[in-house]
């Protein structure tokens, strides 16, 4: 567990009840604890919180004490306040690298019908029908589609391993966030095939045969 240090791992430690340290069984301090007690609350930690606090006003006012609880324990570090502001750095610049990567796939899929629409009436002009010239187009858009999928949650892994020492407590390889992402990218291709394409196969063959 990280109960001292939020970028290091604490080394083997022993907990004793607070009774056995005031009895002088433990850590050699002559019956006085090192300074330091840990609580465990099984309800809220808030409540839990609050309860020794007044607890300690009530039965040592004279003492000057510091409680904080699992939320609040790393927020004064160095650590805690770099990676919070690598973290929000991270989210921005990868929520904007996702709408331009977006706007590029759906403009670049959709150029690319587009320029294949004679091309699609030269089909139905011969016969073939809308559903098959359709499904002809899609598979020929998602191949490359799916391939950049690939390569993309590839080079995602390759590159989150590279930030391992700074994701505390956090997967490298995190199945939703992969999936998600993958899946969104792959669905604006979709779209973006399917709309030109269904629009060209309504388009009169001849219509289509003289377009430039």
């Amino acid at each position: 567990m990280r109960s001292w240090r939020l970028e290091r791992i604490d080394e083997t430690a022993i907990y004793v009840p607070v009774t056995a340290a005031f009895g002088g069984t433990a850590n050699g301090h002559n019956g006085r604890p090192d300074g330091v007690i840990a609580v465990r609350a099984r309800g809220s930690e808030a409540m839990a919180t609050a309860a020794v606090e007044r607890l300690m006003r009530q039965s040592h006012g004279e003492l000057q004490t510091t409680i904080g609880d699992a939320r609040t324990a790393f927020t004064t570090q160095n650590a805690f306040a770099g990676s919070r502001m690598g973290a929000i750095a991270a989210a921005i610049i990868g929520i904007l690298g996702l709408v331009i990567t977006s706007v590029g796939i759906y403009g670049t899929v959709a150029f690319a019908v587009t320029q294949r629409t004679q091309e699609i009436g030269v089909r139905m002009a011969l016969g073939a029908s809308r559903k098959s010239v359709l499904r002809m187009v899609l598979w020929e858009t998602m191949r490359p589609a799916a391939l950049g999928a690939v390569l993309g949650l590839a080079g995602g892994a390759a590159a989150s391993r590279l930030m391992h020492s700074v994701l505390f407590g956090l997967s490298t390889l995190d199945p939703a966030t992969f999936a998600g992402v993958s899946g969104l990218l792959v669905g604006v291709a979709l779209i973006a095939g399917y709309v030109p394409a269904r629009k060209a196969t309504r388009v009169d063959p001849i219509v289509a045969l003289r377009y430039e």
